[in-house]
């Protein structure tokens, strides 16, 4: 039996839920992936019989939040060490620098 008085959910949850205002993002929040897991310790778990399910719940996300799977599988080939960069001018030359994708 339903009685008169009844309370949708909706007006329950607005009578009762405290208001919440969130503050805006700290700067950890903005930096991308890789400079996150530097600011952190480094890896330093072994690789063992006994640990191995530790120690992949541990690397497999830094491994992917790095976007290396492909170079680990070897489906992604690796970038060259050094790319030519030429310089303009009246005189333009050639000089070798190193790549920034090649250096992680």
């Amino acid at each position: 039996m339903a009685s008169s008085s009844n309370v949708s959910v909706t007006s329950f949850y607005t009578l009762v839920a405290p208001q919440v205002s969130y503050a805006p993002l700290s700067p950890l929040a903005v930096l991308p992936p890789l400079a996150l897991f530097q600011i952190f310790a480094p890896l330093t778990i072994n690789l063992e019989h006994r640990n191995y399910s530790f120690w992949q719940s541990q690397v497999l996300p830094v491994i992917r939040a790095h976007e290396l799977e492909g170079y680990l599988l070897g489906t992604k080939p690796c970038p060259p060490q050094f790319v030519d960069h030429i310089i303009g001018g009246t005189d333009p030359s050639e000089v070798r620098q190193i790549n920034p994708c090649y250096t992680f």
